[in-house]
């Protein structure tokens, strides 16, 4: 019997290779908690998704936003705004949870470009809680070369981050900012590996292979901000995730995101965030530690 191809899967075009290519999607942590929650006021540069399975509650962000998540349905928290979960107090939930961070072109958050629900049904929310349940398995056994479990986490990151997208909006400019981001991703992805090391505009212009005012508004354009100014969010966003995982001294995380001076870094933490940087390591573990590490 002759052998016969009864599908392909189809050649993908031009730019879903170039998205392929710089897509980057990552569960930094993913856990099963059983907590209540007290209502605090949260800040963290990763989306925090996850189910919970137990009485109501009702997550709100700064923006206005506000909405309801009954027993059984998930929430998805976006990166990099401030938002609080709210609950009865006297009542007990379970929490499968994860911390996704979604990418492209060197550290463009990938939740720019849609508009995602704050609450989501108990049928997606099964599929989430599933999920974050097998990314908090996933794991290299005593001995074992951990390249196995690098790519199961890699394929639920990914798995989780098409759930998200399957109940998200486009936004009509993600197109156009992507076409944008594109022009500048060397520059973007040199900032994202050296967060240590600012370097002079002229030098990223030249990157870019622009003028130095024409790199300004061409970056200003894409990302809606000046280049130090991005450089020194990235920055920030880095420290809080140091804060948050880690417990190296205040010195030590301004170092390590190119702060020379921890008294500064503690100055510009506190404007970016609304806390110092040991109050925010602090009300992060106290308040919120279930949703946000790992126990």
């Amino acid at each position: 019997m002759p052998y016969r191809v009864l599908r392909l899967m189809p050649v993908p075009g031009e730019w879903e290779r170039a998205l392929d290519e710089r897509l980057r999607a990552a569960c930094l942590r993913a856990g099963e908690s059983r907590t209540t929650l007290s209502g605090e006021w949260t800040h963290v540069p990763f989306a925090v998704i996850g189910q919970s399975l137990g009485a109501p509650l009702r997550v709100l962000v700064e923006d206005g936003r506000t909405q309801r998540v009954t027993g059984g349905g998930a929430y998805i928290l976006p990166p990099g705004k401030r938002w609080r979960v709210q609950m009865d107090p006297s009542k007990l939930n379970v929490f499968r949870w994860s911390h996704l961070s979604a990418t492209f072109f060197g550290g463009v958050d990938l939740f720019d470009l849609f508009d995602a629900p704050l609450a989501v049904p108990p049928q997606t929310g099964a599929r989430i809680g599933r999920i974050n349940r097998a990314l908090a398995s996933t794991g290299a056994r005593e001995g074992e070369f951990p390249l196995r479990a690098l790519a199961g986490r890699r394929r639920l990151a990914l798995e989780l981050l098409d759930v998200v997208l399957s109940v998200s909006v486009l936004r009509p400019d993600a197109a156009r900012r992507l076409v944008r981001h594109a022009r500048i991703e060397p520059v973007l992805r040199y900032m994202e590996s050296h967060l240590g090391a600012p370097v002079p505009r002229g030098t990223l212009a030249r990157m870019a292979h622009l003028s130095e005012s024409r790199f300004h508004d061409v970056f200003r354009a894409a990302t809606g901000q000046a280049p130090l100014a991005y450089w020194q969010r990235l920055r920030l966003q880095r420290a809080q995730e140091l804060l948050i995982a880690g417990s190296d001294s205040i010195a030590d995380v301004a170092s390590a995101c190119g702060f020379g001076d921890a008294f500064h870094f503690s100055r510009l933490f506190k404007a970016f965030c609304g806390l110092s940087p040991r109050a925010y390591r602090e009300q992060r573990r106290r308040e919120l530690g279930p949703l946000l590490a790992a126990r």
